[in-house]
């Protein structure tokens, strides 16, 4: 297929497909091989199975002359891995934008021990709510309320937080490393 697909979250592999092939008909761009491709892509029923990228588990398979083979993936799992890469970074964004407030947010406490400041993290749960922890140790009932209402406050950190869930949850039960990654470092269950 000769098509300059545009990768959009909101847009099945299929509705891509149909988008480039109408413009590309339009544009007179199409030669018999990707219209005949286009159309069989189109007429066929979306999949119902959601990609997950742990997919290709097990598809290299080694041969007793030394060979190798390996599946490679279809038009729509790339298309659909495509996907999961782009929101995978956009939480990884926003785990680090979350990261860069808390750090301002620091520097603007007034109230609370410069050491227990640097030992403060923060979780965010299902629901977006900001929690302050502590590394080690227990955090003090008024420094944890004082701390909680600052962060949950806080409308930069908060839309952040909302956006970070959001983001997570089209994204952890797709992949192989689930909460366990880098990007989800932020999130911790209310349960």
């Amino acid at each position: 297929m000769n098509l300059d697909l545009i990768v959009d979250q909101n847009h099945s592999y299929r509705q891509a497909v149909a988008i480039a092939y109408e413009k590309a008909r339009r544009n007179g761009d199409v030669d018999a091989a990707t219209a005949q491709e286009c159309e069989m892509v189109l007429s066929e029923p979306e999949p119902d199975y959601v990609y997950h990228e742990a997919m290709l588990d097990h598809d290299l398979q080694s041969y007793e002359d030394g060979s190798v083979s390996f599946r490679t993936l279809s038009p729509r799992d790339f298309y659909e891995r495509v996907k999961l890469n782009a929101r995978i970074t956009a939480a990884e964004g926003l785990a680090d934008q979350m990261d860069n407030i808390w750090q301002d947010v620091k520097a603007t406490v007034v109230g609370v021990e410069t050491e227990l400041l640097s030992q403060l993290k923060f979780s965010v749960d299902e629901k977006g709510t900001i929690k302050p922890l502590m590394v080690s140790g227990l955090l003090g009932v008024n420094d944890e309320k004082k701390l909680f209402d600052l962060l949950n406050n806080h409308s930069g950190f908060k839309n952040a937080a909302k956006g970070y869930v959001w983001l997570l949850a089209g994204v952890v039960g797709q992949t192989v490393e689930g909460l366990s990654a880098r990007y989800a470092r932020h999130f911790a269950s209310s349960k």
